[in-house]
């Protein structure tokens, strides 16, 4: 590492769903859900998946981008065990590689614990940012917004045929259709 680490582009949310939306046309034209990141990730992006005993154990970290941006590697437990993990943890890598190849070019790590020396040597609030932009993104990627609003109306709907009418402005109806339609995705509630 030399010099300032660069700065967090900035990006709107919709913006950031727009560039979601262009990357899946492109490498998901298929659009059923739920999306195989696994399959871009491999496949698509020619990404290198590497899974390494220990990982969450030992670092703390479920999965980290290689410095090439070529490798993608995963807790092994976690992907064996958790499969709403391990696919929010590729769509995460993939945001940084789509997103912060200027972070890497800056970074200097070849091994997990290097790459976490650098992780921790990064100010707080920029590490923070970048975190935020790839949570983001990756959630934008495994759940889009058309396929979103699909599973939200069906929520909706066996409610109503249920008689109950959901208000989307209540936090425990939303948290209800989050909880119906992150089935569909194989994300977690939180994702949705």
């Amino acid at each position: 590492m030399k010099g300032t680490p660069p700065p967090v582009p900035y990006v709107s949310y919709e913006a950031m769903r727009e560039q979601a939306d262009a990357f899946l046309r492109q490498h998901w034209p298929e659009r059923d859900v739920p999306i195989d990141i696994e399959k871009i990730a491999d496949v698509r992006l020619g990404l290198d998946i590497v899974e390494v005993e220990g990982l969450k154990r030992q670092l703390g970290i479920d999965g980290f981008l290689s410095r090439d941006r070529g490798t993608i590697y995963i807790d092994r437990q976690m992907s064996e065990s958790n499969e709403s993990r391990f696919r929010f943890t590729l769509a995460h890598e993939i945001a940084h590689r789509e997103w912060h190849q200027a972070l890497y070019e800056y970074a200097d790590f070849a091994t997990p614990e290097e790459w976490l020396e650098f992780q921790q040597a990064l100010p707080r609030e920029l590490y923070a940012r970048y975190e935020h932009q790839a949570y983001c993104y990756a959630g934008l990627l495994l759940v889009p917004k058309e396929a979103l609003r699909v599973g939200v109306d069906r929520a909706t709907a066996h409610a109503k045929a249920h008689n109950y009418n959901v208000n989307l402005e209540d936090d425990a109806d939303r948290a209800y259709v989050a909880e119906w339609v992150a089935d569909d995705f194989e994300v977690s509630a939180s994702v949705i």
